[in-house]
């Protein structure tokens, strides 16, 4: 959670710096497409990078627009199971990532 805050803290002060020779106000300020590719880098590299030991055979609900999967008995695979039931390694084959960054266990 304090990694989410400081992350999105970053990214919120790097949309407001100012470009070269021009005064603005913080109100009109826009990301730039540096910005966007840093926020980027970052959510990759937290995709990237679940915790915990994976259980593969493990059924997860997966999330289709989102493109992550939930793992059996939360909340979240109640509310997707009607999308797609598969196992996590499967999802994990397909490119989901895990919901909250925790694999199922």
């Amino acid at each position: 959670m304090i990694r989410r805050q400081v992350l999105l803290f970053l990214l919120l002060c790097s949309c407001v710096s100012l470009e070269w020779g021009q005064t603005s106000s913080s109100t009109d300020a826009k990301p730039t497409a540096t910005t966007r590719r840093t926020y980027k880098k970052a959510m990759a590299k937290r995709a990237s990078a679940p915790q915990g030991p994976a259980a593969p055979a493990k059924q997860v609900a997966v999330n289709l627009d989102a493109g992550v999967y939930h793992c059996e008995g939360t909340t979240g695979f109640e509310e997707h199971k009607h999308e797609a039931v598969i196992t996590q390694q499967q999802a994990m084959d397909k490119g989901f990532r895990p919901a909250f960054g925790k694999v199922c266990e």
